[in-house]
């Protein structure tokens, strides 16, 4: 709100306008510096022209405008709109965090509150552009809870999401640096984007990660790969040139995922991110058809 003298003067200033008496803004009653923005600006863009406004701020909290106009025999009059801009700046201030909370929610998981996987194609399109100018390595791991399906056959859905929610928490948790991005790539499948890591680093990270979900201890009542839930990871490294698609990468390290589960399943398996792709199955090409795997 504004302050009592702001207020004051205001009241004097719109009584004198109201009586037909040439008026004009007492400046000292608003304080001047950082806390006061000013604009002036005419029909060409000159100052003194149709158009002033002086917003005071935080001390007044008001804003007004006063609008020089012509009268029929060509003098001056003076329109003043006055407002409190404290609620107007609140109503910003609200606005801005909605617009931070959606984006954050287009670009999540709603399950696991990883990147969604539209956030990790931009982000695999990004990196492998930014490792192609910088001429350094890019690393991706592809990773899928073993016998999933059976896991919700057995236990139900429910039981499902909340062990993908902590299977999500203990991947995100095992990342060691803050450029590395985990992400749902869609059902029971993650995937691990590592910038600037080469394939040396990829396959001890996928360990680590690899550990982190067996030591969660969580029963799984139907596996063939032991009694607790675990999961396959396929590694890709790749030091892309101008040009390079990310999804070599992307395929690669599918590749290498099913080779480890083709190996067994909970383990790691490391591929050549550069080299040529055999044609999969399509029950890994479609994430959605992974269940069970």
């Amino acid at each position: 709100m504004a302050s009592p003298a702001a207020a004051a003067a205001w009241r004097e200033l719109l009584t004198r306008a109201k009586a037909g008496e040439q008026v004009a803004v007492d400046r000292g009653v608003f304080p001047a510096g950082g806390t006061q923005a000013g604009e002036r600006r005419g029909r060409n863009g000159h100052g003194g022209g149709n158009h002033h406004r002086e917003t005071t701020e935080p001390e007044a909290s008001v804003g007004f405008v006063l609008a020089p106009l012509r009268g029929p025999g060509r003098e001056y009059l003076g329109a003043v709109l006055y407002e409190d801009v404290t609620e107007l700046r609140g109503i910003g201030e609200m606005l801005l965090d909605v617009n931070r909370e959606l984006r954050h929610l287009v670009r999540a998981d709603p399950l696991t509150g990883l990147a969604n996987r539209r956030e990790y194609e931009r982000l695999l399109r990004t990196e492998v552009a930014r490792a192609a100018r910088t001429r350094s390595p890019v690393s991706l791991l592809m990773i899928d809870v073993d016998e999933f399906k059976a896991f919700n056959d057995e236990l139900g859905h429910q039981a499902g999401d909340r062990c993908l929610a902590a299977v999500a928490a203990a991947l995100r948790s095992g990342l060691l640096r803050p450029a590395d991005a985990i992400a749902r790539y869609g059902g029971e499948e993650f995937v691990a984007l590592l910038p600037g890591n080469d394939s040396s680093g990829a396959r001890m990270l996928a360990e680590r990660l690899r550990r982190a979900v067996e030591r969660l201890a969580i029963p799984h009542p139907r596996s063939r790969a032991g009694s607790l839930v675990t999961v396959s990871v396929g590694v890709a490294t790749v030091y892309p040139a101008p040009g390079y698609d990310g999804r070599q990468l992307q395929e690669a390290a599918d590749r290498g995922l099913y080779l480890a589960k083709n190996g067994g399943r909970n383990q790691v398996r490391v591929v050549d991110g550069s080299g040529s792709v055999d044609r999969l199955p399509q029950s890994r090409t479609n994430p959605g058809a992974a269940e069970g795997s």
